[in-house]
């Protein structure tokens, strides 16, 4: 049971209001993110009519209860809402769901959420690409998270923060599992910053999972007594991350079988779209030229 504290807090606005995490920054800058309601985690578009997310983000939720906030740069005012159709949990996730080892359930801890409809894509509504690559052969990375978390100014903007992140911490080593660090004393991810993704190198890399005291290690008696505080800002935790590119295949097993037809153009994002408006520009362009030669 104690291993499920930092899940259930992670999916509540209003546990409390005493993180740090990062600095303010606009929905254009990362048009992908996107905002789940009523469970109060981050998610990113993937795909115009999916979002990829937490598992523990919806693992006990009426999906029928849930729709997305996209192009908000403040999880109040979004651009525009859109209901939730259905949701997919990995499938090993729910075995490790009730695992006592802690780590094992950031292992399979993602999600897809399917729209209602697509989005419509603009410069505030993108498609974040994917890292499908092998992680590189380097001790640690600078990494960037944005989410809708609670954060110090007691705001509901979007924020984002600096990481460094690397593939064990203490005892912690799967090939499944990424971990993380604060580039600032008091900068981590904290409640409603689950299910937000890794970006390194403007590709997602990973899904927010869950908190870790370093006392895991070598005392798990003391590792409980602290999950029940605060996880946020802590500089004695590690910051787990479910790890995208192993579970890739399974990504696009699912969009295979369950996309509506008329969407199926939008594949599961790799490489960058054009904007809407480019969109736009050319379509006129093409009439135009219809116009003349006809």
């Amino acid at each position: 049971f104690w291993f499920t504290l930092f899940f259930l807090t992670a999916k509540s606005e209003d546990y409390e209001n005493r993180t740090y995490a990062g600095k303010e920054t606009s929905i254009t800058a990362v048009p992908f993110t996107v905002h789940l309601k009523p469970v109060g985690c981050t998610g990113a578009l993937v795909h115009r009519q999916w979002v990829l997310t937490a598992g523990h983000c919806i693992v006990d939720e009426d999906v029928s209860t849930l729709y997305v906030a996209l192009g908000a740069s403040d999880s109040r005012l979004a651009l525009y809402y859109i209901k939730a159709d259905s949701a997919y949990l990995h499938p090993r996730y729910l075995k490790v769901y009730t695992d006592p080892d802690i780590s094992k359930s950031a292992k399979y801890d993602v999600a897809l959420v399917k729209l209602l409809r697509p989005a419509i894509l603009s410069p505030y509504v993108q498609l974040l690409p994917m890292d499908t690559g092998d992680w590189p052969n380097v001790t640690s990375r600078t990494c960037v998270l944005t989410g809708y978390g609670n954060n110090i100014y007691g705001n509901t903007k979007l924020h984002q923060s600096k990481l460094h992140v690397q593939t064990s911490c203490g005892c912690i080593s799967n090939k499944t599992v990424l971990c993380a660090t604060a580039f600032e004393k008091g900068d981590s991810p904290c409640y409603g910053d689950s299910g937000s993704i890794m970006v390194c190198d403007s590709k997602g890399v990973a899904v927010t999972s869950q908190a870790t005291p370093h006392s895991y290690c070598f005392d798990k008696t003391k590792a409980i007594e602290e999950l029940q505080g605060s996880v946020c800002g802590q500089t004695n935790f590690y910051y787990l991350f479910s790890k995208l590119q192993p579970h890739f295949f399974w990504f696009q097993r699912v969009l295979s079988d369950h996309t509506d037809k008329r969407s199926r153009a939008s594949k599961l994002k790799t490489v960058q779209f054009y904007h809407l408006s480019s969109s736009l520009q050319i379509s006129a362009l093409l009439v135009i030229l219809l116009y003349f030669y006809r």
